[in-house]
């Protein structure tokens, strides 16, 4: 007789913990979820990381399609995925004028297929997307996607895309000339001078180029060439570049050693004597070890900071273990008053990264690249980052780009990365909105203002 209620009240029980368990959230979650997402989407960010040609150099002498989007990176997938043919001549053929767009289309299309759900795909639909309205790249759409580019190529379209669209203030990028380029206004663009031109020697002919870039034949020392160095640093300075970029972990290892002077002196005097040999890298290493502790030192003397590649190589079939950041422990430690931003994550060296930005109060880590890289990497180490390392010392986004278009892609994709690992640690309890809304500002915007000293300027 009294199984009937029993059963009931076991029932009620079992619908009213369910219902305690679908609403586990509090209901104000969605609002926190939106203010999120509408804080990651408004701020205005500081684009850490580009590889921009002059705009008029884009209107004058690119074939304006689809293959904009496709520039760069999305050219070494398609080699990997198969497509014969070198980088060099690939690109030229994709941003260049000599084959139609539809003979363009024929020569990608099957390996954009094996391509278009990579990062740097996902990047590109989101660009096509955003910019022109077009929600796929396909055969029925390439025609339309390269009409609407056309229509967007006309004078002005730098800020149109990066300030107006992108929501970005400031981008800076990679130059190893003079600041500022011509046409690109320094209230938007800012710029690094590359540490490899002055000291990446493999021969006496790397040492000439410099000293004929800057009309100075009278520079024929090791000696003198250390106060050349100085003297364009001062200038730099005068000049407003930010700082300095190091490639080099391209084609040696970022590893440094301390190198007496008199070493330098024999192994330039040796290059001076045969100005046409180009020598070994482990010939040329000591050398270069030397010029890069001399670099360092101005750069502490004119506080530039330092962007260091480290990670995944551009292009394919590079030697990556040359960019593990590990190597770069003995440089931390002799110079504790230069800032290092390590860019890409160091992808795939993510959690060597976050111990070493952890434990050395100058490395501060740029996520630049990383978000089409992999979106998921990102989002996995983003969280890392946030719970190991200092949140002053994480910048999140730099396109790393050459085109605005996929820089464009690559900031909607890098919200969406910033977006995503925020809620997740948001739903887990590992976060309050208001420390996730602090984050927001400053994986976006103000620890690349605080990093570069934007303000001073």
């Amino acid at each position: 007789m009294n199984r009937i209620p029993a059963i009931s009240t076991i029932l009620l029980t079992l619908v009213s913990s369910l219902f305690a368990q679908v609403n586990v959230r509090p209901l104000n979650q969605m609002e926190i979820e939106e203010r999120i997402h509408r804080a990651v989407y408004d701020t205005r960010i500081i684009d850490t990381h580009e590889h921009f040609y002059s705009e008029e150099l884009v209107l004058t002498t690119y074939s304006l399609d689809f293959c904009n989007l496709f520039l760069h990176y999305q050219a070494d997938d398609f080699i990997s995925a198969g497509l014969k043919d070198n980088k060099s001549n690939l690109l030229e053929i994709l941003r260049g004028r000599d084959i139609s767009e539809d003979e363009k289309w024929l020569l990608v299309k099957d390996f954009w297929k094996d391509t278009r759900t990579n990062g740097y795909g996902r990047a590109a639909i989101a660009a096509a997307s955003g910019l022109f309205g077009v929600d796929d790249i396909n055969d029925q759409t390439y025609k339309d996607l390269s009409k609407k580019v056309r229509e967007l190529h006309k004078a002005g379209f730098y800020k149109q895309v990066l300030v107006d669209k992108a929501k970005i203030d400031i981008c800076i990028i990679m130059n190893t000339k003079d600041l500022p380029p011509r046409d690109m206004d320094q209230n938007y663009f800012r710029s690094l001078f590359g540490s490899d031109w002055f000291c990446r020697f493999v021969g006496y002919q790397n040492f000439q180029k410099v000293t004929e870039a800057y009309k100075r034949s009278d520079v024929t020392s090791l000696d003198d060439y250390g106060l050349l160095m100085d003297s364009i640093f001062n200038e730099n300075k005068k000049k407003n570049f930010l700082g300095l970029k190091v490639g080099w972990a391209y084609g040696r290892t970022l590893q440094c050693d301390d190198v007496s002077e008199e070493v330098a002196i024999n192994i330039f005097q040796e290059m001076k004597d045969n100005p046409q040999k180009k020598y070994s890298m482990k010939e040329a290493k000591p050398l270069q070890d030397y010029l890069f502790n001399r670099v360092l030192e101005l750069c502490e003397k004119y506080d530039f900071p330092v962007q260091i590649h480290s990670g995944l190589q551009t292009g394919n079939g590079g030697d990556i273990t040359n960019t593990n950041p590990l190597n770069l422990i003995s440089t931390f430690l002799k110079f504790p008053k230069v800032r290092f931003s390590i860019l890409h994550s160091s992808y795939p060296y993510g959690g060597e990264l976050a111990a070493l930005a952890k434990t050395f109060p100058n490395v501060y880590i740029d996520m630049a690249w990383t978000t089409t890289i992999s979106p998921s990497f990102s989002i996995r180490y983003l969280q890392e980052f946030i719970e190991t390392v200092p949140s002053n010392k994480i910048m999140v986004f730099g396109g790393d780009c050459s085109t605005v278009e996929s820089a464009y892609g690559a900031s909607m994709v890098t919200r969406d990365v910033v977006e995503k690992t925020l809620v997740m640690m948001l739903d887990n309890g590992y976060l309050n909105e208001i420390e996730a809304l602090e984050l927001v500002k400053k994986l976006l915007r103000e620890n690349a203002i605080n990093f570069y000293k934007l303000n001073e300027y």
